[in-house]
């Protein structure tokens, strides 16, 4: 297992990497503050490779641009759907603050 720091929106986030033992797997946890609120809220994103480790190291640059693509929208769509009361209700509070 290998544990990275990956830097977006000024700050540092948890990066995972281990064989699961048909695949390497990468597992991203990228906390950001709504920038509306500035509650913190947790994004988690996870890739599998099937292939040799020389290959999976040949595409982490493409997995890390993936993640670091993240952004909030300026539109409020992503705030309006993390504060809907369909999703509060179906999966309990989306923030990271209080943790």
């Amino acid at each position: 297992m290998a544990v990275h720091l990956l830097f977006l929106g000024g700050y540092s986030h948890l990066v995972v990497a281990y064989w699961l033992g048909r695949a390497w797997a990468r597992r991203y946890s990228i906390v950001l503050p709504d920038p509306s609120t500035g509650e913190a809220t947790e994004f988690a994103f996870a890739f599998g490779f099937f292939g040799p480790f020389d290959e999976y190291c040949r595409a982490v640059p493409l997995m890390d641009r993936v993640v670091e693509s993240l952004s909030w929208p300026d539109d409020g769509f992503l705030d309006e759907a993390l504060n809907s009361t369909q999703l509060k209700s179906a999966s309990g509070p989306r923030s990271a603050k209080g943790r």
